[in-house]
């Protein structure tokens, strides 16, 4: 939502500036109304339009004399139970607050909205309507200037019977109606009633209906010989206004700038020039507020590195020496629950331990490598392999019309569950390089320093059948493989699914489990009476994972470790119709 609300405030505040610096003051009203309403439904729409750059950003991962490129998936960041608030906790009312005075002010701007066309509509009714060209005219009995809403033109009756009403205003009010100007301020009114809260849409409307005004004004120009009769009509009928607020009129904005801009001229070659550079503007605000630059990394194997250097007092390594010098001055922010290490130092000031335990190898220049022809054939498989040729992806059909040969390198990346998309649902992406792009862009290709100022790392723990165990790093020699082991780490929350775990004999029956056959430690702390218990359930119904959030001492959680495996599989929580491991927390009554 706060994203919306910049990206359209911006680009309706450039908008709105443009067009009063460079095209209110041009003669080019039909295209200035096109480019109001436009620039509104730009606005509101460019939050949603979301265009993905994706650039390259090498990683190297260090074999010893593999002469087989490898397809790897490093378990480094596992899933483990998100702990459930008690109940006990503070509830924030401020969303609630903000979105109820929303709501109330929306709803009565909707009533007044309401009220208004209610107003017309009785209005109409009430009086006597004549025909008058493609319009009708509303013989009102209040003294007012004639005003137009939709095909009505509403008139003084005195005045229309004896014939006041200058020809000029009937002409005038006539292109409000068959312009159609109503819906353009219908529209912003609707707009007003849901924003609200932005005030610009109150200055766009103002400029739409000063713009309403120079479209009458023209329509009645054209068929004048001198202009200054109609200023002059303009002025005397200024001070008098019309009830109805969604309505055209000719007391609106009758200023110096409307008077002037009847006898005003614009060059054709002028507005041409305006209105191309427009386009300048629309692509500016696109490339700036919806490209998203994503890095995507390249995992390339290199040889490791043998040859030794010692600083005096420590054995180091060539890569030791490069790694240095990389990500030399680079802040280094490591979060590691496995070994319960937290890091936030500047590199030079890590052990040579931390270096090599957490920092990635310094990427090396593409080597010349050829894929075999036996994987160059399962990259046809369009379900587990993206190819691009070239960085251009490309239809994987394709590939029969190329052999091996063809190209001199080429990288894998092997994305994670979660980051699929439909648009990119391949889990392995291999990015193939010609000899032509790979003599100019990849050969010798040097990366002297990390590209950013800090460094992030995060390792969490991982648990099985209620153990913690250690990350691990997986290789899989197909698609089908490593879906399979990523589909075993997704675990669902509760709050996600459509359908919750429930126990085999019911809840009342494990309520019953853990009353009979659970022993308070001595230790435990005899105020807690309600444990929030958090279980990991498989797909199959069996408890993988056990855990107390609220206990204060170590020997509950394994109380409750036991107590739960006295008892049966539960019936797993369901996602689309399908089973799913899940994370379930619910509080336990111990008395």
């Amino acid at each position: 939502m706060i994203a919306f609300l910049i990206k359209s405030t911006i680009s309706m505040v450039l908008l709105l500036a443009v067009y009063h610096l460079f095209l209110e003051r041009e003669k080019m009203h039909r295209f200035n109304r096109f480019y109001l309403l436009f620039s509104i439904a730009f606005s509101l729409a460019l939050p949603f339009i979301n265009i993905e750059v994706y650039t390259e950003v090498p990683t190297v991962a260090a074999i010893a004399n593999a002469p087989v490129q490898r397809i790897e998936v490093q378990q480094i960041v596992t899933t483990s139970p998100i702990i459930t608030t008690p109940a006990t906790e503070s509830i924030n009312y401020r969303p609630y607050l903000l979105w109820g005075l929303y709501a109330a002010v929306a709803v009565l701007l909707l009533f007044r909205f309401s009220l208004n066309l209610i107003r017309f509509t009785k209005e109409v009714k009430a009086h006597r309507k004549v025909k008058y060209q493609s319009a009708l005219l509303v013989l009102v009995r209040q003294k007012t200037v004639p005003y137009t809403f939709l095909q009505y033109i509403f008139v003084n009756l005195d005045d229309y019977q004896n014939n006041a009403v200058e020809d000029e205003l009937y002409a005038h009010e006539l292109a409000h109606v068959n312009q159609k100007h109503t819906l353009d301020i219908l529209f912003t009114e609707a707009l007003k009633i849901v924003f609200w809260f932005n005030p610009l849409l109150y200055f766009y409307k103002k400029a739409i209906q000063l713009n309403h005004e120079f479209l009458a004004d023209e329509k009645v120009v054209s068929n004048l010989y001198d202009t200054l009769p109609y200023q002059q009509l303009l002025v005397t009928k200024a001070t008098m206004g019309h009830p109805f607020y969604l309505a055209s009129s000719l007391n609106f904005s009758v200023t110096k700038k409307r008077l002037q801009m009847m006898t005003k001229t614009t060059p054709a070659l002028r507005a041409t020039i305006k209105k191309a550079a427009l386009g300048i503007v629309f692509c500016g605000l696109v490339f700036f507020l919806c490209v998203q630059t994503l890095a995507q990394q390249t995992t390339v194997e290199v040889e490791v590195l043998s040859q030794q250097v010692t600083d005096g007092t420590t054995q180091l390594t060539a890569r030791d020496v490069k790694r240095d010098k990389y990500y030399s001055g680079v802040k280094v922010i490591i979060n590691d629950n496995v070994t319960r290490v937290n890091i936030n130092k500047i590199y030079e000031e890590l052990t040579l331990d931390q270096k090599r335990r957490y920092l990635l190898s310094v990427p090396e220049p593409f080597a010349v490598k050829q894929l075999s022809q036996s994987e160059y054939n399962k990259l046809q498989n369009k379900k587990g392999y993206r190819v691009a040729i070239d960085n251009v992806s490309i239809d994987n059909a394709t590939l029969t019309q190329h052999k091996p040969k063809d190209f001199a390198s080429y990288a894998i990346i092997t994305r994670s569950k979660k980051s699929l998309s439909k648009e990119r649902p391949q889990i392995f992406e291999y990015y193939l390089y010609t000899q032509d792009y790979f003599d100019k862009n990849l050969k010798n290709q040097e990366y002297k320093h990390y590209p950013d100022s800090i460094f992030k790392m995060q390792i969490f723990r991982e648990f099985k059948n209620g153990k913690e165990v250690k990350h691990d790093t997986r290789v899989f020699n197909n698609v089908n493989a490593a879906f399979n082991y990523l589909d075993e780490k997704d675990i669902y929350q509760y709050t996600d699914l459509d359908r919750l775990p429930v126990y085999a004999d019911g809840m009342r029956a494990f309520d019953k489990l853990i009353l009979d056959n659970f022993k308070r430690p001595a230790e435990a702390n005899k105020a807690i009476t309600i444990y929030y218990l958090t279980l990991i359930i498989e797909k199959d119904g069996t408890v993988s994972y056990t855990n107390v959030i609220n206990a204060e001492d170590n020997n509950t959680p394994l109380e409750f470790v036991r107590v739960v495996k006295l008892g049966k599989k539960w019936k797993p929580g369901q996602l689309n119709g399908k089973s799913v491991r899940s994370s379930y927390t619910i509080p336990v009554l111990i008395q």
